[in-house]
């Protein structure tokens, strides 16, 4: 975008983060939506009853969503839920924060005081030991998961950590409508970074305007822009920036957190994806292939398409930035990149470093196919198979074994793609290392999918995994166990709010199969909207319960206590279920049971709570195991047995 500047004529005096306008919003959809009978679906995301004043100040910002006149800016921010402005000011009262009070400096923040010293830190130093005492496990899980997911980060993170999702990201997806002037939910103490399956603690804000249409039209995804708000809290100016100009943002050297003058992790505004041992730009066989270095790849294949047969290639050294492992393939085993098309068939491939990915991916127009091989890491933040930035990844009867923490066997992090598996085996043990990690399109046939410290699949956001005739497990303990609050399942569906995945509606499909949690909820969804098909599976719940839909404490940055619940529509299709659904008071739960599926258990046992709705098609059948409380209920009556006890709708009881 060339420099000028954008008068704004008519924006809101004050942004406000309330639940007044976006739910009323999404509540009329939603009522005019369904009908006589059923209950209206909740939000998306659910808003926050807070207000976040912008006055007399200035703001820096990158733009990362324009849809017509909606603009959604990312302000970037510091720590706690306080953001620094332009001209040094802070967003008064924001989560955890106190009104003008400064976060703890960043290394290079706006008076260049340094953190406290962090392991793999821009000091180099390591952060506390983690629980069971190893310094590359992870706390207890993070929003987020998979992508970008570090220990709870602490100032000045782990060498310059990222900022929400940058240009070409996922989150260029504009997030739930909003009224003009009023900010996305998303904002108010926005936590970024994190590990698989639950990434947190970053704090930046994002916001939703609307502009008019001449502003509008200057603005592109990845302008970098300086907002200025008068007295009155009105938008007065949109000026271009020039990022070589900003010296000051906390984390980098006269840029943005993490680059040198440009986008986290790059040097001057591009991916930076490290050094490389070696470079394949024809075909290979036979050969053995070795790194130690630092952020260096074993071996790369740039642009060029090569077959690799038969290889043995190891790959030692830590990364000095996971973030940057993960979302470009820095210090990965090998990386395919920049339109690349890699076959690999069979071979040996073994990574011993933190950040070191065995085969990864990276961006739109490469492919990676996998045939045949072996895999293991064994560090953190060490996938087997990784897919970023809109790669391709296509695998065929892989056996892949992980042992680190935040390392799934088949991953995904910021800009996604699309990833094909059939057959194989995958195994991971580490805590926050699901089996499937997806910020993408996943899909697996026939594959073996165990997680023996973890959740066994995790969708972050607007993807989804889609999975026929797998048996798969999950085993969720260890540094998050009973006692930390942390809620224990199978396979969760929720949005981190990290900017690793776009706003919108999670998917989980499974046909043929298993399914089993040996702790917790076989499902959980979250602070975000899902859908989930179950198709003929066989479904094992460790604790009774086959789904929640909850809202969470808010903690790792999952949206804010008390309006973050979920919204789920479940069909079940010729399936047997054998449990319970519990939907709390500030999430919705649409559930149909179609094709002869039968159902022995109960809904909100303990009372009336979220928005249920039933649908019981012809044939279907229900048999109670305690008292249910529903909203709404479509089918025949005389196709649920009592067994002495009372389906109740709307408080009063139809059986």
């Amino acid at each position: 975008m060339k420099k000028k500047t954008i008068l704004a004529a008519s924006l809101a005096a004050v942004l406000i983060l309330s639940c007044f306008t976006g739910c009323s919003k999404n509540k009329a959809a939603a009522e005019n939506d369904s009908g006589a009978g059923t209950a209206p679906e909740q939000a998306e995301v659910l808003q926050p009853e807070t207000e976040l004043t912008l006055k007399d100040t200035e703001v820096l910002a990158e733009v990362t969503a324009v849809e017509g006149q909606d603009v959604t800016f990312r302000i970037f921010g510091g720590r706690r839920g306080e953001l620094p402005m332009g001209n040094g000011q802070q967003f008064p009262g924001m989560p955890d924060g106190e009104n003008g009070q400064q976060p703890p400096e960043m290394p290079g923040g706006e008076n260049g005081q340094q953190p406290p010293e962090m392991p793999g830190g821009e000091n180099g130093q390591q952060p506390p030991e983690m629980p069971d005492g190893e310094n590359g496990q992870q706390p207890p899980e993070m929003p987020g998961g998979e992508n970008g997911q570090q220990p709870p980060e602490m100032p000045g993170g782990e060498n310059g950590q990222q900022p929400p999702e940058m240009p070409g990201g996922e989150n260029g997806q504009q997030p739930p409508e909003q009224s003009e002037g009023q900010a996305d939910p998303t904002a108010a103490g926005t936590n970024m970074g994190g590990r698989d399956g639950r990434k947190g603690n970053r704090q930046e804000t994002t916001v939703t305007l609307t502009l008019d249409a001449d502003q509008a039209s200057g603005l592109a995804v990845g302008d970098l822009v300086r907002l200025s708000f008068d007295a009155e809290g009105k938008l007065t100016q949109v000026e271009a920036v020039d990022p070589s100009q900003m010296g000051g943002f906390p984390g980098g050297n006269g840029g943005f957190p993490g680059g040198n003058g440009g986008f986290p992790g790059g040097q001057g505004g591009s991916a930076n994806s490290g050094t490389a041992a070696a470079a394949a730009t024809e075909d290979l066989t036979g050969e053995a292939l070795s790194s130690t270095a630092a952020d260096e790849n074993a071996l790369r294949v740039d642009g060029s398409t090569v077959t690799l047969t038969d290889l043995t290639l190891t790959k030692t050294g830590d990364s000095s930035n996971t973030e940057t492992s993960d979302f470009y393939g820095m210090n990965a085993g090998l990386l395919a990149t920049n339109g690349a098309s890699v076959t690999v068939e069979g071979g040996s491939f073994t990574t011993d470093g933190a950040g070191a990915n065995a085969l990864f991916c990276y961006g739109s127009g490469t492919t990676l196919t996998v045939k045949n091989a072996r895999i293991h890491t064994n560090a953190r933040n060490s996938g087997g198979i990784q897919t970023a930035g809109g790669g391709t990844t296509i695998a065929e009867n892989l056996t892949v074994e992980t042992e680190g923490a935040s390392a799934a066997a088949i991953r995904s992090d910021r800009g996604g793609g699309s990833v094909t598996v059939t057959g194989g085996s995958y195994v991971t043990h580490g805590t926050g290392s699901p089996a499937i990690y997806s910020t993408a399109e996943i899909a697996v046939t026939g594959a073996e999918l165990t997680a023996t410290g973890s959740e066994a699949v995790v969708v972050e956001g607007k993807n989804s995994v889609e999975l026929t005739d797998c048996t798969v497990s999950g085993s969720m303990a260890g540094t998050y166990g009973e006692g930390s609050g942390e809620n224990l399942h199978g396979v969760m569906i929720y949005q981190s709010m990290s900017g690793d995945a776009g706003v919108g509606k999670g998917s989980f499909s499974m046909t043929g199969g298993s399914l089993t949690t040996t702790v917790g909820d076989l499902f959980y969804v979250t602070n975000t909207k899902a859908e989930i098909n179950l198709t003929g599976v066989e479904l094992q719940a460790a604790n009774g319960i086959l789904l929640r839909v909850a809202g969470n404490d808010g903690s790792r940055g999952w949206g804010s206590a008390g309006s973050n619940g979920g919204s789920v529509t479940l069909t079940a299709s010729n399936q047997v279920l054998t449990g319970d659904f519990v939907a709390d008071e500030i999430s919705s739960l649409k559930l149909k049971l179609s094709d002869g599926s039968v159902w022995t258990g109960t809904v909100n046992s303990e009372g009336e709570a979220g928005q249920v709705q039933l649908t019981l098609e012809s044939g279907c059948a229900w048999s109670l195991t305690g008292d249910a409380w529903l909203t709404a209920f479509s089918g025949d009556v005389s196709s649920i047995q009592a067994n002495g006890y009372h389906v109740y709708v709307n408080g009063e009881p139809i059986l």
